[in-house]
């Protein structure tokens, strides 16, 4: 894993974004370019800084309520992203910058490349074990889950 977001000299940041599969499917239909726009209730984009946080928020939030959860990574022009502050969530592998809602649109326009699927989670797909509905997020992580890496 990476420790911090790679800095490809001084303009651009590696950044981190764990998905669901209903992103994942609209990222993959704007070819791999644009993040979709937020609903209503979300008011602000939270890109991280770090991919070990991705991967946590992946495993224990999105594998648990989706079943799937995926680490997406790409480049970002650091000239742009230096209006947002990064703020710390938690320990010191929980930053992440906070983008308003509104500004989805003008921040896919700064993202250099493509977004890149670099890691997927999941749970067992064939299992005759019933007691999944009764884990609480807490107990997720004592289950196998399994990581596909396509890269």
């Amino acid at each position: 894993m990476k420790t911090h977001g790679k800095i490809i000299p001084n303009s651009t940041e590696t950044l981190y974004r764990p998905v669901g599969p209903g992103q994942l499917s609209a990222i993959r239909r704007s070819g791999w370019r644009n993040f979709p726009v937020r609903k209503t209730h979300q008011k602000f984009f939270y890109p991280l800084l770090y991919e070990a946080h991705a991967v946590e928020v992946a495993r224990n939030w999105h594998v648990f309520n989706s079943g799937i959860g995926h680490i997406l990574e790409f480049q970002m022009e650091r000239e742009y992203l230096n209006q947002f502050t990064m703020n710390c969530i938690g320990g010191q592998q929980h930053i992440e910058y906070r983008i308003p809602a509104y500004k989805i649109m003008e921040f896919n326009q700064h993202i250099m490349g493509c977004i890149k699927l670099i890691a997927s989670y999941y749970l067992p797909l064939v299992s005759r074990d019933t007691s999944w509905s009764f884990l609480s997020a807490n107990d997720l992580r004592l289950k196998n889950l399994y990581r596909l890496t396509p890269r």
